[in-house]
């Protein structure tokens, strides 16, 4: 496969020069001495900035690379192209660190992210929409990524380095060139999305502060729940596990749930007893042992995921900044990560963990929830006219379904409506089989 690092570029070292209207321009940024598990953040939890700034590289013409280097002539640099069509790759990172050195304003049309565009088209085909897969893909060229941990602990631009910062917006531009003709021809429906929906969570995600917390709450909580998660391990001791691992052996629970007479629990893919929690909470008539290991599987997250190390990502001024993508999944949901504020233990764990998120000073909490976010994104996408007209009728997507597919009336406190007919609904957009329907919900696959 051709390299595209075999395409002759010119790098100039100057601030680029003022762009005129219509015109597209690759932009991308490398930083020195960043921390790779905080690239989302422009100070550190001590205080310290994350990283300095190596280059800023401007290409319009898939050749010509200008690079920018000095942080005082980064903000002409942003006014120079300001006309133009920003093309990046990822450009809720670029564009969250060059605000660093210049007041860039929110843009709401004349700019394009590949990486996101990719994912729109792609998702749920491909696993992976890095750079180097996009011009794989589309440009059947290895883009070399080999000498991006250098910057990791560079301090200077090396002419290995700088080759490498001025070959990325030459495959962002090209990429661009090849996206823009495939999303016109064969998916506009993606500009749409793009316009309406990913780029304003872009912008979003970009403008938000940091959650506050309670740290010394959530700490003693996070103490609690530790000592705990000792019990039932200190309780059966004959179920740790020899492996070296911490913890109780699901093999040997496994087995002492089919000896407890447990036999039609679910099964893993090899075949053992599940010990999932889902799989324990679904246990009719649960004795105390499985009382006992529902409760050792609860804390164990509460110990370890939302443990001290939890509440550490707080920065000095009480706030966790995490890295929000809005479009982690394949499914187009909302991903967190660094932490995951998205999955914090809820009422039926413990809702104290809940409260430790607290109102700046001045401030309130509000919480919202958007009634069937996903069938109504689903018969929007569809323009289904079924479920518009049950959207538009103000009644509940979940009744009406068991009721035209199955002929059941149900009402909002039935159990069928939030088992099976709820997962059945949900399941339809993202491609739930039987398996999951079994392995989730404990829906026979025949039913399923």
């Amino acid at each position: 496969m051709k390299s595209i690092r075999d395409l002759p570029i010119k790098i100039i070292h100057e601030i680029p020069p003022k762009l005129p209207k219509g015109s597209k321009c690759a932009i991308d940024s490398e930083w020195f001495c960043m921390d790779g598990d905080r690239l989302h953040r422009s100070v550190l939890v001590d205080g310290s900035p994350n990283g300095f700034l190596a280059c800023i590289s401007f290409c319009w013409d898939g050749e010509t690379v200008y690079l920018v280097t000095d942080p005082k002539d980064v903000q002409l640099a942003m006014d120079n192209v300001s006309e133009a069509t920003w093309i990046l790759a990822n450009l809720k990172f670029d564009l969250h660190h060059i605000r660093r050195h210049a007041h860039v304003p929110v843009r709401i049309n004349k700019i394009w992210d590949v990486i996101t565009l990719d994912r729109i088209m792609w998702s749920g085909l491909y696993s992976s929409f890095t750079l180097a897969d996009i011009t794989r893909r589309r440009l059947h060229m290895h883009l070399p990524k080999e000498d991006r941990k250098a910057f990791g602990k560079s301090t200077k631009l090396t002419p290995e380095l700088e080759q490498y910062s001025a070959y990325d917006p030459v495959a962002t531009f090209l990429v661009y060139q090849h996206q823009i003709r495939d999303v016109l021809k064969n998916d506009p429906n993606a500009l749409k999305l793009w316009a309406e929906v990913d780029l304003p969570a872009l912008n979003t995600v970009m403008s938000m502060k940091g959650f506050m917390i309670d740290k010394e709450t959530w700490e003693s909580l996070a103490d609690e729940a530790t000592e705990r998660h000792k019990i039932v391990p200190a309780k059966y001791p004959e179920l740790l596990s020899t492996t070296g691992k911490k913890g109780l052996s699901n093999v040997k629970v496994g087995k002492e749930l089919l000896k407890r007479g447990y036999t039609d629990i679910p099964r893993t893919k090899t075949g053992k007893p599940s010990t999932a929690i889902k799989t324990l909470e679904n246990i009719q008539n649960p004795c105390d042992f499985v009382k006992d290991l529902m409760m050792y599987s609860s804390t164990k997250s509460l110990a370890s995921t939302y443990g001290r190390s939890f509440s550490d990502n707080a920065e000095p001024d009480s706030r966790i900044y995490a890295d929000f993508n809005p479009l982690r999944a394949a499914t187009g949901r909302f991903g967190c990560s660094k932490p995951n504020l998205q999955n914090i233990p809820n009422k039926g764990t413990d809702p104290r963990y809940r409260e430790c998120f607290i109102a700046g000073e001045g401030n309130i909490l509000v919480v919202g929830d958007w009634s069937s976010q996903e069938p109504r994104g689903g018969a929007y996408l569809a323009q289904d006219e079924a479920m518009i007209e049950i959207f538009n009728n103000d009644k509940d997507i979940y009744i009406e379904s068991a009721r035209l597919m199955f002929g059941w009336e149900l009402t909002k406190e039935d159990p069928r409506r939030s088992n099976p007919i709820k997962p059945v609904v949900l399941g339809a957009f993202y491609g739930l089989s039987k398996h999951g329907l079994y392995n989730n919900n404990q829906i026979p696959k025949d039913e399923g």
